[in-house]
């Protein structure tokens, strides 16, 4: 009895807090030439390590800039560069696993590329791919549509593979209707619910291979680091200034449950019969 008390409260509460967790994170980042306190550039040498508190909310780095400031600009680049990612690799994975679920002669060509370039650990093709084409924000973000493309398009090819053998498919095909118009008004509607759910999880999995980049000295501009810059920069100081690599891991930790526990609440609105596991 208790434990299904205790699920139902996680089912029907923890959706709801989360978007509004996502949304807080996602609106002080986008408002933060508003919000924020102090310039995140700003030197103030003689105050630096100043701890979380007083004059400053979470306090200052080791060349006294402010924290709470570099930490708005930085979630500004780092929810950037994961929704363009997630958003990039959704369409080019929605169009390569249409393509390759409705035209039988290309599927096995084009599953293969997508095969290899899913052999290659993520953080390895990622880091390989901005090595290829420099650093840069842009370039991460190529990087990292590439690396979870081939994701997208083997959801979206195995729903097409269901899709093209039904019968109101193979009516429009014996009506001499374009394969054009079947997949525009009758496939892609009917695989859409599938990829959104893949485009939602891939944002919380792009936003974790930025930070990882940007630990890792990739992740483009160093003035405006994004979470995982900020990180790799306060890891140097750990031992005297923690809050400088705890305050941004937690900011990922939050976004990234936030944006889980949607898509898991999105994949039961999607398909009720899910709610009951």
């Amino acid at each position: 009895m208790l434990r299904k008390l205790y699920r139902g409260i996680i089912l029907k509460f923890f959706p709801a807090l989360s978007l509004i967790l996502f949304t807080l994170i996602v609106g002080m980042s986008a408002l933060a030439p508003i919000i924020a306190t102090e310039d995140p550039l700003e030197l103030k040498v003689f105050e630096a390590f100043e701890p979380p508190g007083g004059k400053y909310i979470l306090g200052t780095d080791d060349l006294g800039r402010d924290v709470f400031s570099r930490l708005l600009y930085g979630g500004r680049i780092s929810l950037n560069i994961a929704l363009t990612s997630a958003i990039g690799a959704g369409f080019f994975g929605l169009l390569i696993g249409m393509v390759s679920g409705y035209f039988k002669k290309i599927d096995l060509v084009i599953m293969a590329i997508m095969d290899g370039l899913n052999s290659f650990p993520g953080i390895i093709l990622a880091l390989a791919t901005v090595a290829a084409l420099g650093t840069s924000h842009i370039n991460v973000i190529i990087s990292l549509v590439l690396v979870f493309t081939p994701n997208v398009s083997r959801v979206v090819r195995s729903t097409m593979l269901v899709l093209r053998e039904m019968d109101y498919v193979i009516a429009a095909k014996a009506l001499g209707i374009s394969d054009f118009q079947i997949i525009y008004r009758h496939l892609i509607p009917n695989a859409m619910a599938p990829w959104l759910v893949q485009v939602t999880m891939i944002l919380a999995f792009a936003l974790l291979a930025e930070a990882g980049l940007s630990f890792l000295g990739v992740g483009g501009s160093t003035e405006l680091p994004s979470w995982g810059g900020i990180i790799a920069e306060g890891r140097l100081v750990i031992g005297k200034a923690p809050w400088l690599v705890l305050l941004p891991g937690v900011l990922i930790t939050l976004t990234v449950l936030s944006i889980n526990i949607l898509g898991d609440a999105l994949r039961d609105i999607i398909d009720p019969q899910l709610q009951g596991r």
